[in-house]
């Protein structure tokens, strides 16, 4: 596939996300993308914040979005929108797709999104894959822990790897989470696999943004005899995608 699909994929993306920004932002604000120098920019009547796309995020702040540097540095170049003088980078910029001042239903989604873009950008280089494929030791570890759920969960948990992001759907959730922002522990105690924020706010779908308990567990209430299996698989995924 080539840049015809990369295109469709950003300009849909862009629709989508910018059409939240006309109904629900009260500053004129928009995000756009330049594919030869491979940058994203936020856009509203006071400022251009503009970041490469290997380098650059999007997360939840409260009841805002942050347009944020993933390594903590100030590479978001930012020109006044006025007088296009360049003003001190920043390492971060948060805007609201707000009504009655808290965030509408559809900002996780929007926040999705754009960093499903931004990750198909940065591997399909101009030319993006819907679905970038798995290294063989992702999938055969994705097997053992969506084996595991499948028999030891009750909500139908399936995962998958697309990129650097760890997706899972179940009868209760649809959420992401960057692979770099999150950590893997057994809680014992109740028989969960415990999926923990390295910094705060990482997952997107969710309420529960700093922490997320899944159980395996056996039909009489012990403790799955595949949990450490499952441990191990994501903490391999973790390792080989991140080693990419």
């Amino acid at each position: 596939m080539g840049n015809k699909v990369s295109n469709l994929s950003v300009k849909e993306t862009l629709t989508y996300v910018n059409n939240l920004l006309s109904t629900y932002n009260p500053f004129n604000s928009s995000i756009e993308v330049n594919m030869l120098t491979r940058e994203i920019s936020f856009i509203d009547k006071f400022s251009i914040l503009t970041g490469k796309f290997s380098e650059v995020g999007f997360k939840k702040d409260s009841e805002n979005i942050a347009f944020f540097c993933k390594q903590g540095n100030n590479c978001l170049r930012q020109t006044d929108v006025v007088t296009s003088e360049l003003e001190p980078s920043r390492v971060m910029y948060t805007f609201g797709i707000k009504k009655n001042s808290v965030a509408v239903s559809e900002t996780d989604d929007a926040i999705r999104k754009l960093n499903d873009m931004l990750m198909q950008l940065i591997e399909g280089n101009n030319s993006v894959l819907d679905e970038p494929v798995n290294s063989a030791v992702v999938t055969s570890h994705l097997k053992v822990i969506n084996n595991a759920f499948s028999t030891y969960n009750s909500y139908g948990s399936v995962f998958n790897v697309i990129g650097k992001t760890l997706y899972w759907k179940s009868s209760v959730a649809d959420i992401s989470v960057d692979l770099e922002n999150v950590a893997f522990y057994v809680n014992y105690e109740n028989n969960w696999i415990v999926l923990l924020c390295i910094e705060q706010g990482c997952f997107v779908g969710t309420s529960f943004k700093d922490q997320y308990s899944m159980s395996l567990e056996t039909s009489s209430g012990q403790i799955s005899p595949d949990m450490e299996k499952v441990l191990g698989s994501f903490n391999a995924i973790r390792k080989n995608v991140l080693s990419r």
